[in-house]
């Protein structure tokens, strides 16, 4: 999408800086309005309402009222619909099961809808597949803008955990608190090292996966390299762990 090209620039102000044949990585709370703002134009050119929650939420209403609504989630970059029920109240925010509709019926058994009964506002559901169809539609056209809104997402919170990563390093190093979420302390010295190691030597080749080995890099350069901490032995086996050959810092 071109506005994914325009964002370019745009990180809490700007991209990520890295080399230059890696992927520009765009993120931030700028780039995550614009991408939301994409797809809401998207949404409103094909003639859903939509109404702006707070806190990036938004809910849309169908072009007609059997079409139910849709609401955006912000933390999950997600479009979520929702079908009519009875009246004018609607069902939850899930894709429609096996939910029976709730109808009027005349005085010779056949069902009322809004054009009959206007004053009851009642109407009858529509099928499974008619509404189906209608948000399948709906969910193609906005692929594009739902895919660019995950992905600033994703290079948001990485970029959050990248900035992060010398802190969490430093927490290991002089308070043994792990980088793995749950983790009990661990022990001081080479305990504490192989932890280190351990995470560099598991970072994915790519463009995310290099950056992060270069915070790591970074940080093993300034900390374990020159006290001697890390030793050829421990050099060896983690960099042996490695398919790229990428190398730890010599010193």
């Amino acid at each position: 999408m071109s506005w994914m090209l325009l964002l370019g620039a745009v990180a809490f102000g700007q991209a990520a800086p890295d080399e230059a044949d890696e992927e520009i990585i765009v993120y931030g709370e700028l780039a995550k309005a614009k991408a939301r703002d994409a797809l809401v134009q998207e949404m409103e050119s094909l003639g859903w309402r939509a109404k702006d929650k707070g806190g990036g939420e938004y809910v849309f209403r169908g072009p007609s009222a059997w079409m139910g609504r849709a609401r955006f989630d912000p933390e999950m970059g997600s479009l979520d619909f929702r079908r009519p029920a009875v009246g004018f109240r609607l069902a939850s925010y899930d894709d429609p099961g096996s939910q029976a509709a709730a109808t009027r019926y005349d005085a010779d058994g056949q069902p009322i809808d809004a054009a009959r009964d206007s004053g009851a506002g009642f109407w009858l559901l529509p099928s499974k597949g008619k509404v189906d169809k209608v948000w399948s539609q709906v969910r193609s056209v906005t692929r594009d803008e739902i895919d660019g809104y995950q992905k600033v997402l994703v290079g948001t919170a990485f970029e959050a955990r990248l900035a992060a990563m010398p802190q969490r390093l430093d927490r290991l190093w002089n308070d043994g608190v792990s980088l793995v979420e749950g983790a009990g302390t661990v022990a001081e010295g080479e305990p504490r090292v192989r932890e280190v190691l351990a995470f560099w030597s598991t970072r994915l080749d790519s463009p995310e996966g290099r950056r992060m080995m270069k915070a790591v890099e970074a940080w093993i350069d300034a900390t374990l390299v020159d006290d001697g901490h890390l030793t050829e032995a421990l050099r060896a086996e983690y960099e042996g762990k490695r398919d790229d050959g990428r190398r730890l810092p010599a010193g």
